[in-house]
């Protein structure tokens, strides 16, 4: 992949394994607070 690297510690990811269908994200802050989130899915292909 490496679209976009992580850089900062604000930077976050996660891998998971999910079945075929529809999925919506919902984010929010640690604290309540507001602020803008992107927000990336990409197919992994098996064995990366």
């Amino acid at each position: 992949m490496g679209d976009f690297p992580l850089t900062t510690s604000d930077d976050s990811a996660m891998l998971v394994t999910l079945p075929a269908g529809l999925y919506t994200a919902r984010v929010s802050g640690a604290d309540g607070g507001t602020g803008i989130a992107i927000v990336e899915a990409y197919l992994v292909p098996a064995g990366n």
